[in-house]
């Protein structure tokens, strides 16, 4: 990586993902529950899987945005079809609440449905 006068590690080195805090009455008793802004990586996924047919996207968008009051993640991307089990209108929810973090709007499930 090139450096100029060090600027690439301090941007870098910027926790620079928000976070806010969701309410998630059905699964209360897992404590506090947040979601954060995606990284790069994690909003082409979603804009990747927004285009492809049966690609889960609400639970994908729940996996990269539930995360610890810190922002680490809660379901790595092996969680996936575990979260998608769960119940619909509470990953509808916090898929919301992410996009809206997100500042994107929460994309249609697969073309053609």
């Amino acid at each position: 990586m090139s450096e100029s006068n060090g600027r690439a590690t301090l941007i870098l080195a910027v926790d620079d993902l928000a976070r806010a805090q969701v309410q998630v009455p059905e699964w209360a008793n897992v404590g506090d529950l947040w979601i954060r802004e995606w990284d790069g990586a994690s909003r082409e996924k979603v804009e990747r899987a927004a285009q492809e047919p049966n690609a889960n996207l609400t639970p994908l968008i729940v996996c990269l945005s539930l995360c610890d009051a810190v922002g680490k993640r809660i379901f790595g991307d092996t969680d996936l079809e575990a979260v998608a089990g769960k119940n619909a209108k509470v990953l509808d929810r916090i898929a919301l609440e992410a996009c809206k973090l997100n500042g994107m709007p929460l994309p249609a499930e697969a073309p053609g449905k």
